[in-house]
């Protein structure tokens, strides 16, 4: 899991300390990918994708209220490459501050002319359910959407096809409804992170039932630690739905904002599978020191039919240890084969002893 450390975060604030608000500086992995930029123009009719990027002056398919625009900013290190696409958007520069800072908390900020959003996404999951998660800042305005990524991955590829080849609502419906199928696909991504969890628990249940160590200790220790980070994304993803349904936008529409419930909802459920994971784990921490427990009991119950075998053999070899003279038994020629007689009879008869008491 991309959690941002301690360190990182005393060293983001010494960093900003003195500076007036809105200055930008680019806080994240020191060996993030540079600056690449992509754009796709659209509409019902066309499809066009735009590998020249000028920076100097405002694209002229983003002043077309017909068209909408995409762009897709991966690599957050050139603050100036990000500086200038927020003044030829008019983006506020305390939002590009918080663009610039990858362990900002999930949120939404509604503006006059564009909303902002910033969210956490699954990059990548393990075998060992070790989760990765990256910053992902959404700029929404009235014909353009504007995604700023610290890291390439695929995450959208499918809406991109989606884009490209026209299918469903994507290129009939306007820029809100591309932040929609942004932010859904981010959901899809955690319920993805769900399935593994699934099959996560279930291999670690059997492990607990069966052959439990101390690395499955650790294992339940990783997945609580997990789904204290997994329930924070969750909750304000669940949090931002519920501000961008509860505040008037023009930017997003009446109809739009059906399918951001849609989201809502997926976020909840998301939320109670969280909640249910949670006693899952307290109560695998349950039976596991139960079944340390009873190993340990099963321990000492052998032991202490050994020692309770052992301790009249020994009390009988005690006596005859003795070296008194006047011991009968120490001469008689047949002393030795019947103290051995004895020694297993005893044993016998405790072992049936323990048996008919169920010890055994």
């Amino acid at each position: 899991m991309n959690e941002s450390p301690a360190s990182d975060t005393i060293n983001f604030v010494s960093t900003k300390s003195g500076l007036p608000p809105g200055s930008l500086i680019y806080v994240g992995d020191d060996n993030a990918l540079p600056t690449i930029i992509s754009k796709i123009h659209y509409n019902i009719d066309r499809y066009l994708e735009d590998d020249t990027i000028d920076l100097t002056q405002k694209d002229e398919l983003l002043r077309d209220p017909s068209v909408v625009t995409w762009m897709n900013v991966c690599g957050l290190k050139d603050i100036n490459t990000i500086q200038k696409i927020g003044e030829n958007l008019n983006i506020h520069p305390l939002t590009l501050e918080d663009i610039l800072n990858t362990h900002q908390r999930s949120k939404v900020e509604i503006f006059d002319d564009y909303i902002y959003v910033v969210l956490k996404k699954i990059t990548n999951i393990s075998d060992t359910l070790q989760v990765e998660y990256d910053q992902l800042s959404i700029i929404i305005g009235q014909n353009y959407v504007v995604t700023f990524e610290e890291n390439k991955d695929n995450s959208f590829h499918k809406i991109k096809a989606r884009i490209e080849k026209g299918t469903g609502q994507i290129r009939k419906l306007g820029s809100d409804y591309l932040a929609y199928a942004l932010i859904d696909s981010i959901v899809d991504h955690y319920f993805t992170l769900q399935e593994s969890i699934d099959d996560y628990i279930e291999d670690l249940e059997d492990e607990l039932l069966f052959s439990p160590s101390p690395d499955t200790l650790n294992s339940i220790h990783h997945l609580k630690r997990e789904m204290i980070y997994l329930r924070k994304a969750i909750f304000s993803i669940s949090e931002l739905m519920s501000v961008i349904l509860r505040e008037e936008s023009s930017l997003i529409t009446t109809p739009v904002k059906l399918y951001f419930r849609d989201v809502l909802d997926h976020s909840l459920r998301l939320h109670e599978s969280v909640d249910t994971y949670r006693e899952l784990i307290s109560g695998m921490l349950n039976i596991y020191l139960s079944v340390l427990s009873n190993k340990t009991n099963e321990i000492m119950r052998i032991l202490t039919v050994f020692a309770s075998i052992f301790i009249p053999l020994t009390f009988v070899a005690g006596i005859y240890g003795m070296n008194f003279d006047y011991m009968p038994e120490l001469h008689w020629k047949w002393s030795y084969p019947t103290l051995w007689v004895l020694f297993v009879s005893i044993i016998l008869m405790l072992c049936v002893f323990f048996k008919r008491k169920k010890w055994l």
